[in-house]
């Protein structure tokens, strides 16, 4: 078991975030580009989506170092946008999955 002060367990869970990240965002991307039929706007929405799990990934920490830095009400509005990208980005996960899924079985 790795002990999570060390610097091997650092980088074993900024790998796994980073995957995760990488993983979501390319989800978005997919998903996005299944919400219009026009090439500009399915290019809009799935850049919009990789655009949301980007500050997913990193509100977090500007709410911390708000926080810190005693900016507790940037903080808290920060963690309201976060809330709202991570509501959105489970929106797009599970549209993803119906919309994967539909066309598996359609098939």
């Amino acid at each position: 078991m790795l002990d999570a002060s060390t610097k091997s367990a650092r980088s074993v869970a900024t790998a796994a975030v980073l995957v995760c990240a990488v993983v979501h965002s390319t989800m978005n991307f997919k998903f996005g580009l299944s919400l219009s039929h026009d090439p500009v706007e399915r290019y809009i929405f799935a850049a919009f989506g990789v655009a949301i799990d980007v500050t997913k990934v990193f509100a977090l920490a500007f709410v911390a170092y708000a926080w810190d830095h005693g900016r507790k009400v940037k903080a808290i509005m920060c963690l309201v946008v976060w809330a709202t990208t991570v509501t959105y980005s489970t929106t797009a996960a599970i549209g993803f999955a119906a919309h994967a899924r539909d066309s598996v079985v359609a098939v």
